[in-house]
């Protein structure tokens, strides 16, 4: 399911232009192989843990199948379209958002990790490549990357092998999870048919609860 598989990509809190404050999207290679407890890669970091981190936000993996198509849309960028670059902890070929699901199990290195839910780029994703509305671009796309909690601690060695444990519903891929969690209009039932998904992100859980019982009102 997955092929070339580059990582961990892990940062220390850095400086990002135009925000005044540090961020954790400058992800290098680890030099060596990182410990991935609940809460993330021993040597990664998140300067901002109210919107980044968690259990529920503990890896984030993302395709790079998709950075052709981004060098041809942001073409001035097309140097920065690589591996750890975006912010993610893992990069792969060979599946993207249209195969992963929610509640996917996956053996990464000695630790086992499940699918929570996508990730939801900000514009510091637009000020690490110099391209505004990239981040809106991902979302708009359903190109945006996912994110794991840990069921199982444990190492993640250079360029790990994933190997698949689980799927998950096979209605809810992370672009389908995505296109609901988008469309504040979506209809009750597919609303409801998410928010049933046990390993879906307790945080979205949430905001579809309250949009069920929003519409519901106005009913």
């Amino acid at each position: 399911m997955f092929s070339d598989v580059q990582g961990p990509y892990v940062s220390e809190p850095q400086m990002l232009p135009g925000f005044g404050e540090k961020s954790g999207i400058f992800k290098v290679l680890a030099a060596s192989p990182q410990w991935l407890g609940r809460s993330g890669l021993a040597d990664d970091s998140q300067a901002n843990q109210v919107d980044h981190g968690g259990e529920d936000r503990a890896l984030c993996h993302y395709a790079a199948d998709h950075h052709q198509h981004w060098c041809e849309r942001f073409p001035a960028a097309r140097e920065m379209f690589r591996p750890g670059v975006l912010g993610e902890n893992i990069s792969s070929q060979g599946a993207d958002e249209r195969q992963v699901r929610i509640g996917d199990i996956y053996r990464i290195g000695d630790a086992l990790v499940e699918v929570s839910q996508p990730r939801q780029p900000c514009a510091k994703v637009d000020a690490r490549t110099g391209q505004p509305g990239l981040a809106r671009a991902f979302m708009r796309d359903a190109r945006m990357g996912w994110l794991y909690r840990v069921l199982e601690e444990g190492w993640v060695p250079a360029q790990p092998q994933i190997h698949v444990v689980e799927r998950g519903p096979q209605a809810w891929t992370v672009a389908s999870c995505w296109r609901v969690l988008e469309d504040r209009r979506a209809a009750l039932e597919v609303m409801a048919e998410l928010r049933q998904v046990e390993a879906l992100a307790q945080h979205w859980k949430d905001q579809l609860t309250r949009r069920m019982d929003y519409w519901r009102g106005r009913g």
